[in-house]
């Protein structure tokens, strides 16, 4: 698989992640791209976001990224509250 085919892998999961917050694939595939997290803690990650209503609005919580090493704390913390933007954004447009 190439480089670019490997891209577009990691971006259709953010777009899947925000089109449907209860994709584990995907969400698993996008807690693995943060520095130091491996299969285990994205799948502990997975499992504490996924029990509830609103896994995005859940992920944003302190508790979730504190499960994280200090290093990527501040990457997820970016990337989820974008989601969070995005996916508010997307249900207001009109269809």
């Amino acid at each position: 698989m190439s480089v670019e085919q490997v891209h577009m892998k990691d971006v259709l999961c953010h777009l899947r992640t925000m089109q449907n917050p209860y994709d584990e694939l995907a969400r698993l595939r996008v807690l693995k791209m943060l520095p130091r997290v491996g299969s285990a803690l994205s799948q502990k990650i997975w499992q504490h976001i996924s029990r509830v209503d609103e896994p995005l609005k859940l992920a944003c919580e302190s508790d979730a990224a504190n499960l994280l090493p200090a290093i990527a704390r501040r990457i997820y913390d970016h990337a989820f509250r974008t989601a969070i933007g995005l996916r508010i954004y997307a249900l207001s447009c009109p269809t």
